[in-house]
């Protein structure tokens, strides 16, 4: 077992995060990238084992090939007190199972149930099937956009594309009791029909299994059913039914379905108002950017917003664990997305990675007018979340510079559709 505070390598031993059957995950400080992280550090019992090894790596090889924001990122692999380990980006906020025990909406339930889809369906479209989706499974990450999901533990995957290797025999069943699709439980090879099993079981306990009740009901008995064949075709058929279930148990608006191939996903170039970011807490696109120019995976969240004043002009708002880094690759950034984009101009704002409205305020109004001289009021403002509304209390120096269009990218950034400014005197004395 390792030891918690003390160093191995390049990692700093912070806490344990779980124990499984074959690994352990730790929280640690990486010195060598300078950021909080997870490494899955393969138990010393099983390190000897060279099937084990393999799987581990495999596993890394895997996500390490599936960019997506709803699929848990991978930075590499590395060993730690000479056992092999997976470093990976750190979720503190645990997982489904953390938020089974208390009442979700129709919205929160379809915002989550969506985003695990999504991931699912990436997955899918790579030829590689999971096989152990269950709530453990489903991470999920407090972000200023809301409830952010991540599908991880790829470790009893198989595929039949170049991930093809399957590490389970034939003949054995893997996964978790419940969630297991009937044809696995005899050690079948279950496919995407089988992933779309658990994905129903994870509906079930996320809509209560007392409130499964009505056409919801009638949906999770569909992806159930011992056939294969009788479920739904796939990942994104079982989210509409879904949607169309639970739309009339929500008075919030649901989001819209994730695409069929998330590597189709794209900017509407047409379109003049911002992705939410609600739906994309990390843009597919900005990922895309942010592997371009050498930065994979340190976009914590970001949005892209066009003013309807003027559509060919857009705004990155990209939040990060290492704003110095990402700072000096602004004008790369902005380059690649305005090409990408068919945009005359991109403008790249880069914030850090918190959830305190006025800090995101403050850095967001600081890159924006890094060229203006910015009044002495500016440590005057106020900001705070009011359900769906940003408000921010700005003196009128301060004022003369902002406006709900200019707060807008930040505004959709943090998931809260509408601004409101509220001036303020400055103090006579300051």
């Amino acid at each position: 077992m390792l030891e918690v505070g003390r160093r191995y390598g390049r990692f700093r031993i912070d806490g344990l995060v779980n124990r499984g059957g074959m690994a352990t995950v730790w929280r640690v400080y990486d010195f060598d990238d300078s950021r909080v992280c997870a490494i899955k550090v393969l138990l010393r019992e099983m390190a000897s084992d060279r099937s084990f090894r393999a799987r581990l790596y495999r596993e890394a090889e895997v996500l390490m090939s599936l960019r997506h924001p709803n699929i848990l990122p991978v930075y590499g692999t590395d060993e730690v007190d000479g056992l092999p380990c997976i470093v990976m980006h750190y979720v503190p906020n645990g997982d489904l199972r953390d938020h089974l025990d208390r009442t979700l909406d129709a919205a929160t339930v379809l915002s989550l149930f969506r985003q695990a889809c999504a991931g699912v369906q990436k997955v899918h479209q790579a030829k590689i099937y999971h096989r152990d989706l269950k709530p453990v499974n489903l991470l999920i990450e407090r972000k200023p956009a809301g409830l952010h999901l991540y599908v991880a533990d790829f470790g009893v995957a198989i595929g039949s594309g170049r991930h093809g290797t399957r590490y389970t025999a034939h003949g054995f069943a893997v996964g978790t009791e419940d969630f297991i699709p009937p044809e696995a439980r005899s050690g079948a090879l279950a496919g995407a029909r089988g992933d779309v099993y658990s994905l129903g079981r994870c509906l079930e306990a996320m809509v209560g299994i007392h409130n499964c009740e009505g056409p919801i009901k009638t949906v999770v008995e569909r992806a159930l059913e011992d056939d294969p064949e009788k479920r739904q075709a796939d990942a994104i058929e079982l989210y509409e039914e879904a949607a169309e279930a639970l739309t009339p148990l929500g008075d919030k608006p649901l989001p819209p379905s994730p695409p069929r191939d998330p590597e189709e996903t794209r900017v509407d170039t047409a379109a003049t108002a911002a992705l939410p970011p609600t739906d994309t807490p990390r843009t597919a696109v900005v990922d895309r950017a942010m592997e371009a120019v050498g930065l994979s995976g340190l976009a914590v969240s970001s949005c892209l917003a066009r003013p309807r004043s003027r559509p060919r002009q857009l705004t990155a708002v990209i939040s990060t664990g290492d704003t110095v880094l990402v700072q000096a690759s602004r004008a790369r950034l902005a380059d690649w997305l305005a090409s990408e984009l068919d945009a005359d101009r991109v403008e790249v704002v880069v914030l850090p990675d918190s959830d305190d409205p006025e800090r995101l305020v403050r850095a967001y109004l600081g890159a924006r007018f890094a060229d203006h001289a910015l009044p002495r009021d500016f440590d005057v403002l106020r900001a705070r979340r009011r359900g769906s509304q940003l408000e921010i209390d700005l003196a009128p120096r301060l004022d003369r510079l902002c406006n709900e269009e200019t707060l807008a990218p930040l505004a959709l950034f943090m998931g809260a559709p509408n601004v409101r400014l509220n001036p303020i005197k400055s103090d006579p004395g300051r």
